[in-house]
């Protein structure tokens, strides 16, 4: 039996090792020792057992083996500060784990995702600040490459972990701000794909609660393209935003009756009436 921390218990059984808690409970899924280990250490996060002939590491995240290696004649081991000692009769090893932000950024350049991002918040969710600003950049960085697959909910969860400003997220975006094209595209999606992208920043830009011109054109963008019927109820709201943008953005996406309606609602009477009476002829 061996103490893991945060309640959770390690018990030794016959070719399996349990995780319990200090109610008795099963907590994890069982670790399934390839060899059946005389010592078992603990190193966050993992299970280090050790055979009469290997030393196996097991991580309680997935419990699913890491590493084996060979190893013969332990007589004995023991774990003190996230280092692990083995002793034979003659002579005494440490094994030192690797750090745990370059095995985030190893597992991030390979692209396994999923587990560098539970190995981030094992191991450095609740550490000192220079620790946790590590985990924002980490975070960071996977929210980008989440984004770039189109796994959407997991990337929006990241940004909202980092509290990314929105215009840092638009830069992810082709053409995005309100000086460049009209257009509000991501190069190579289609339109459903495109859609998705659309309606996850919408809804990041509302929460945000964030109102500059810059931000009310994108928003109005993101609107028109996702939900054409709430663009009336955005203009009543008179916003400000880059009228040249506007223009060219409703123009270029066939939205001409409403071109007419954002022309009155900026008082340029005139340019709406042209517009409307060029729709009738």
């Amino acid at each position: 039996m061996k103490t893991l921390g945060a309640g959770e218990i390690y018990m030794n059984g016959d070719g399996l090792g349990m995780i319990i808690n200090e109610s008795g409970d099963v907590c994890r899924a069982p670790i399934a020792w390839i060899n059946q280990p005389k010592f078992v250490c603990y190193s966050k996060p993992y299970i280090i057992g050790i055979s009469q002939s290997s030393i196996q590491v097991y991580s309680l995240i997935d419990q699913q083996l890491k590493q084996k290696s060979g190893f013969n004649d332990a007589s004995s081991a023991a774990d003190f500060s996230g280092n692990v000692y083995i002793l034979t009769e003659e002579q005494i090893f440490m094994l030192l784990p690797v750090p745990a932000e370059e095995q985030v950024e190893r597992l991030l350049d390979s692209g396994n995702l999923d587990q560098a991002m539970a190995l981030a918040e094992e191991t450095l969710g609740s550490l000192t600040r220079s620790k946790s600003s590590r985990l924002k950049a980490l975070r960071q960085r996977a929210a980008n490459m989440y984004w770039s697959r189109g796994e959407l909910e997991e990337a929006f969860s990241l940004f909202t972990k980092t509290q990314t400003p929105p215009a840092d997220i638009y830069t992810l975006y082709d053409t995005l701000f309100p000086d460049c094209s009209a257009q509000i595209s991501v190069a190579g999606l289609s339109e459903e794909k495109m859609t998705g992208y659309h309606v996850h920043l919408l809804q990041y830009l509302t929460k945000s609660g964030i109102r500059t011109e810059e931000l009310n054109t994108i928003e109005f963008k993101l609107v028109a393209l996702t939900d054409p019927d709430k663009i009336l109820d955005l203009l009543k709201e008179k916003r400000p935003m880059d009228m040249k943008s506007v223009v060219s953005f409703l123009k270029s996406q066939g939205f001409l009756y409403m071109l007419g309606v954002y022309y009155a609602s900026c008082g340029f009477v005139c340019e709406a009436v042209e517009q409307w009476r060029e729709l009738e002829e």
